[in-house]
């Protein structure tokens, strides 16, 4: 399988506040249900870089394949809709 990189705009504290948050809960989503027993091998790998240019600041997540990247963009989408 091959990485898949998600790029995300935070163009301020606020939104990279949010993104930190769904960052949070969608690892603990990833975790087996016994979050005390897993193993580290057990979780999907991701990579978060931050990205300066100029202005705008990115996030570029790196993920261990399409399934992980996809369930992650459907909760960041869900997060930035309002009242969420």
């Amino acid at each position: 399988m091959s990485e898949v990189i998600v790029h995300v705009a935070v163009g301020d504290a606020q939104i990279e506040d949010r993104f930190i948050a769904t960052m949070d809960e969608f690892t603990r989503t990833q975790a087996p249900g016994d979050r005390d027993a897993f193993h580290e091998n057990e979780l999907p790998l991701i990579i978060v870089k931050t990205l300066y240019g100029g202005q705008r600041i990115r996030k570029a997540i790196t993920f261990q394949d399409k399934k992980t990247a996809t369930e992650f963009l459907s909760l960041w989408r869900q997060r930035q809709m309002p009242g969420n």
